[in-house]
């Protein structure tokens, strides 16, 4: 609202948002009111009279600015002060680039930096002037940047976060922009092997812990380290599948050699049991 009691600005031109008519001796006159924006009609099934004061508008669509607010009780139009509306268009969003080189799809950017340095461009319709209020949210994470702020592009740094496919959301005014699913991912906060492989795929990542929680199954094998890249002690093989002889569950801890001894594990061992 424009802080005018008698001009909205607000309205967006799909209608969704109420308007609220605030007058005197409303109630009972549902059936028999009529409400027009200009040329654009509210019908009677979508004005809900809420007290003897007041009556909303519900589902209208329209365009135009400083269009003139008309109430009509049956054929006779009510006593008003000069009220008017305007209507713009709700803001959306197209496409999302930035991060990795790599990144070709419109509605989503992967590896971009942890510390927030790098630029994410959003591109759509309707995201105001340069002087317009927007803000760019990446899951829980506020960006805190913003620069070359157009009607159509908006360019953002600053958006720190951790883990991926993250939901990104324009708000221009304080409005959401209508969109499908737009995402960003962060490069990993975990270690990679010599590979480049992040927990060198024998784990999974704990984005908020940084660190590699390895895979410790028969389907996936018994890893240790901190990028996952030995068996535990109780296993050998390059796939550290193979059980060490003699183990045993101690507090839920396999224990080789029934607990006598050590056993030769690790990707490269024979898995010989050396007794005490």
């Amino acid at each position: 609202n424009s802080g005018d009691p008698h001009h909205t600005k607000m309205c967006y031109t799909d209608g969704r948002d109420p308007v609220t008519i605030t007058g005197v001796n409303l109630q009972g006159y549902t059936g028999t009111l009529n409400l027009t924006f200009g040329p654009i009609f509210c019908t009677p099934v979508m004005l809900t009279t809420t007290s003897s004061t007041q009556i909303v508008c519900e589902g209208y669509d329209g365009v135009g600015q400083d269009l003139p607010v008309q109430l009509m009780v049956g054929p006779e139009e009510a006593p008003q002060v000069d009220i008017q509306l305007s209507f713009r268009e709700r803001p959306e969003l197209v496409s999302i680039h930035g991060c990795a080189k790599s990144n070709k799809a419109k509605t989503r950017v992967s590896e971009c930096k942890l510390d927030g340095s790098s630029a994410i461009t959003l591109q759509g319709k309707h995201f105001g002037s340069p002087h317009t209020p927007v803000e760019v949210h990446v899951g829980t994470f506020v960006c805190n940047t913003t620069r070359n702020h157009t009607a159509t592009d908006v360019v953002v740094w600053g958006c720190v976060g951790r883990g991926s496919d993250l939901k990104v959301v324009l708000f221009v005014d304080g409005e959401p922009t209508r969109q499908v699913q737009f995402t960003m991912s962060f490069l990993s906060s975990c270690q990679r092997d010599k590979n480049g492989t992040i927990c060198a795929a024998h784990g999974l990542c704990n984005e908020n812990e940084a660190a590699c929680e390895c895979f410790k199954s028969p389907a996936f094998g018994y890893w240790t380290g901190d990028v996952c890249t030995d068996c535990t002690d109780a296993f050998y093989g390059p796939s550290c599948r193979k059980p060490c002889p003699g183990h045993v569950i101690v507090e839920e801890q396999i224990i080789p050699c029934s607990g006598n001894g050590f056993c030769q594990s690790g990707i490269n061992g024979t898995g010989t049991c050396v007794c005490d």
